[in-house]
Protein backbone atom coordinates (compact mmCIF):
# COMPACT_ATOMS: atom_id res chain seq x y z
CA UNK A 1 0.00 0.00 0.00
CA UNK A 2 1.11 3.71 -0.11
CA UNK A 3 1.74 4.29 3.23
CA UNK A 4 3.96 0.86 4.02
CA UNK A 5 7.58 0.32 3.50
CA UNK A 6 8.47 -0.48 0.22
CA UNK A 7 10.21 -3.56 -0.35
CA UNK A 8 10.92 -3.99 -3.69
CA UNK A 9 14.64 -2.74 -3.41
CA UNK A 10 15.17 -6.35 -1.94
CA UNK A 11 14.21 -7.87 -4.97
CA UNK A 12 17.77 -6.35 -6.95
CA UNK A 13 19.43 -6.81 -3.70
CA UNK A 14 19.03 -10.38 -2.93
CA UNK A 15 18.75 -11.78 -6.83
CA UNK A 16 19.37 -15.21 -5.41
CA UNK A 17 16.02 -15.40 -3.02
CA UNK A 18 13.10 -16.74 -3.95
CA UNK A 19 10.20 -14.16 -3.70
CA UNK A 20 6.63 -14.47 -3.63
CA UNK A 21 3.93 -11.72 -2.83
CA UNK A 22 0.38 -11.52 -0.96
CA UNK A 23 -2.72 -12.23 -3.13
CA UNK A 24 -5.89 -11.53 -1.37
CA UNK A 25 -8.68 -13.79 -3.58
CA UNK A 26 -12.22 -12.63 -4.04
CA UNK A 27 -13.52 -14.49 -1.58
CA UNK A 28 -11.05 -12.98 1.17
CA UNK A 29 -8.80 -15.89 1.07
CA UNK A 30 -5.16 -15.00 1.44
CA UNK A 31 -2.57 -16.90 -0.77
CA UNK A 32 1.37 -16.23 -2.56
CA UNK A 33 2.42 -16.41 -6.05
CA UNK A 34 5.72 -15.85 -7.17
CA UNK A 35 6.88 -12.58 -7.68
CA UNK A 36 7.09 -12.73 -11.83
CA UNK A 37 3.49 -13.11 -11.88
CA UNK A 38 2.15 -10.32 -13.59
CA UNK A 39 0.39 -7.72 -10.84
CA UNK A 40 -2.73 -6.10 -11.17
CA UNK A 41 -4.26 -3.38 -8.45
CA UNK A 42 -6.53 -4.98 -6.09
CA UNK A 43 -9.81 -2.99 -4.75
CA UNK A 44 -8.09 -2.23 -1.88
CA UNK A 45 -5.26 -0.15 -3.22
CA UNK A 46 -2.56 -2.49 -3.52
CA UNK A 47 -0.76 -4.50 -6.29
CA UNK A 48 -0.86 -7.82 -6.37
CA UNK A 49 0.22 -10.80 -8.30
CA UNK A 50 -2.96 -11.82 -10.66
CA UNK A 51 -4.67 -15.05 -9.90
CA UNK A 52 -2.36 -17.38 -12.40
CA UNK A 53 0.80 -19.56 -11.46
CA UNK A 54 1.40 -22.09 -8.85
CA UNK A 55 0.12 -20.78 -5.32
CA UNK A 56 2.69 -21.15 -2.88
CA UNK A 57 1.99 -22.99 0.70
CA UNK A 58 3.02 -20.52 3.73
CA UNK A 59 5.04 -23.82 5.41
CA UNK A 60 7.19 -23.37 2.13
CA UNK A 61 7.95 -19.93 3.31
CA UNK A 62 11.01 -18.78 5.77
CA UNK A 63 10.28 -15.06 5.73
CA UNK A 64 7.07 -13.34 6.33
CA UNK A 65 8.00 -9.39 5.13
CA UNK A 66 5.12 -7.96 7.57
CA UNK A 67 3.42 -4.86 7.00
CA UNK A 68 1.49 -2.82 9.48
CA UNK A 69 -0.09 0.57 10.75
CA UNK A 70 2.00 0.77 13.87
CA UNK A 71 4.20 -2.53 15.70
CA UNK A 72 5.26 -2.49 19.49
CA UNK A 73 8.53 -3.15 20.65
CA UNK A 74 7.45 -5.93 21.90
CA UNK A 75 6.56 -7.18 18.89
CA UNK A 76 2.76 -6.62 18.64
CA UNK A 77 1.15 -5.62 15.16
CA UNK A 78 -1.87 -3.17 14.39
CA UNK A 79 -3.09 -4.11 11.04
CA UNK A 80 -6.16 -2.52 8.92
CA UNK A 81 -8.46 -4.84 10.73
CA UNK A 82 -8.90 -7.72 8.18
CA UNK A 83 -6.54 -10.44 10.03
CA UNK A 84 -4.85 -11.51 6.90
CA UNK A 85 -1.82 -11.65 8.73
CA UNK A 86 -2.57 -13.12 11.45
CA UNK A 87 -4.03 -15.46 9.62
CA UNK A 88 -0.70 -16.09 7.32
CA UNK A 89 1.68 -16.17 10.65
CA UNK A 90 -0.94 -18.28 12.49
CA UNK A 91 -0.15 -21.12 9.61
CA UNK A 92 3.63 -20.53 9.17
CA UNK A 93 6.30 -23.01 10.18
CA UNK A 94 7.63 -22.74 13.50
CA UNK A 95 10.84 -22.26 12.31
CA UNK A 96 9.98 -19.30 10.02
CA UNK A 97 10.68 -15.17 10.75
CA UNK A 98 7.75 -12.93 10.53
CA UNK A 99 10.07 -9.71 10.28
CA UNK A 100 7.68 -6.44 10.78
CA UNK A 101 8.89 -3.65 8.12
CA UNK A 102 7.69 -0.06 9.42
CA UNK A 103 9.27 3.15 9.75
CA UNK A 104 10.73 3.56 13.39
CA UNK A 105 7.82 6.58 14.18
CA UNK A 106 5.20 3.81 13.80
CA UNK A 107 6.67 2.32 16.82
CA UNK A 108 4.16 2.98 19.71
CA UNK A 109 4.10 1.65 23.20
CA UNK A 110 -0.05 0.96 23.16
CA UNK A 111 -0.78 -1.82 20.54
CA UNK A 112 -3.23 -3.77 22.06
CA UNK A 113 -3.12 -7.80 21.17
CA UNK A 114 -6.16 -10.01 21.41
CA UNK A 115 -5.97 -13.70 21.36
CA UNK A 116 -5.80 -14.41 17.80
CA UNK A 117 -2.62 -11.58 16.87
CA UNK A 118 0.12 -12.49 16.10
CA UNK A 119 3.37 -10.98 17.10
CA UNK A 120 6.37 -10.78 14.81
CA UNK A 121 9.55 -11.68 15.60
CA UNK A 122 11.59 -8.62 14.52
CA UNK A 123 11.38 -5.42 13.34
CA UNK A 124 13.18 -3.62 10.71
CA UNK A 125 12.70 0.03 10.44
CA UNK A 126 15.19 2.89 8.53
CA UNK A 127 16.95 2.69 12.00
CA UNK A 128 17.88 -0.55 12.15
CA UNK A 129 16.87 -3.89 13.76
CA UNK A 130 14.55 -4.39 16.86
CA UNK A 131 14.24 -7.59 18.72
CA UNK A 132 11.17 -7.05 20.55
CA UNK A 133 11.24 -7.68 24.22
CA UNK A 134 9.06 -10.68 24.54
CA UNK A 135 5.82 -11.49 22.10
CA UNK A 136 3.21 -10.25 24.11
Amino acid sequence: MDDEVSVTELFEDLPGWRWVLVRVEDDGAVTFRDRAVPLEKHRFGMYQPRGTGAVVAPWEIDIFLVPGLAFSAEGARLGRGGGFYDRILADRRADSLAVGVTWSDRIRTDIPMADHDQPVDLLVTESGVIQPRSNP
